[in-house]
């Protein structure tokens, strides 16, 4: 009867102080969870990456070919030529913002995924050429905070949006892919990771990797102040 009487006294105080609980930790399923579901990838941070935190120091790349898709054509680069893998990506998920559905994304470095070839010396030069694979994914994911920007999904015109990014909304209507605001919003991050995709590959081709020292230079200085662009929407 006493632990009644006590809980009918502090009821009301009680209540208020779980529902602050409750709310402090939505917040941090929704963000700091999902970085832990993610823990085996490295977050993006500035001069993060080192020679070891690859996977495997010794491998040796043997008659292998490396593939890569830009402008619509197959680029190949016989292995021996190439001095490391540096596997990046882009993750994501719908977030709830003030009981509305928003989006949150992180730019990852793999590191199982992500080689050095033996033949090669681990040089400050080459590691600036590697960074910048995962600096180019870290721009993507920050264009996508800055449309989404922790705001409600329903305030988002997804035709303006994806008319502004050149991609065809009315296809993507026709079959069936336009449904909810959060469908819309993975068919925008979608496209922005294939776009970033494609980045990776150009940055590739044109520095020969990282053996034209002149642009990549130039590239240097590109990926330097895209990042500075957009600030306003790092981590």
């Amino acid at each position: 009867i006493f632990f009644i009487l006590l809980i009918r006294k502090y009821y009301s105080k009680l209540m208020v102080t779980f529902i602050c609980l409750n709310a402090i930790f939505i917040g941090l399923s929704d963000n700091y969870i999902f970085r832990i579901f993610n823990s085996k990838n490295i977050i993006w941070s500035e001069n993060f990456l080192k020679w070891d935190l690859y996977k495997d120091n010794n491998y040796e790349f043997r008659n292998e070919t490396f593939h890569t898709w830009y402008k619509g054509s197959f680029f190949s680069k016989d292995s021996k030529y190439v001095h490391a893998i540096t596997k990046n990506g882009i993750r994501y998920k719908v977030n709830r913002v003030n009981n509305h559905n928003s989006v949150i994304a992180l730019a990852f470095f793999i590191p199982e995924e992500s080689s050095i070839n033996k033949h090669y010396t681990k040089t400050k030069y080459q590691l600036n050429h590697e960074k910048l694979y995962v600096d180019i994914c870290e721009i993507y994911v920050r264009k996508i905070r800055r449309v989404f920007d922790n705001k409600p999904l329903y305030t988002i015109n997804f035709k303006q949006l994806f008319k502004k990014y050149n991609f065809d909304y009315d296809v993507l209507q026709y079959f069936g892919t336009i449904q909810s605001d959060e469908i819309q919003a993975e068919n925008f991050i979608n496209y922005i990771i294939e776009a970033k995709n494609e980045k990776n590959s150009q940055y590739l081709i044109e520095t020969n990797c990282g053996k034209n020292i002149k642009t990549q230079k130039i590239w240097d200085l590109k990926i330097k102040n895209e990042l500075k662009r957009l600030e306003k929407y790092k981590l």
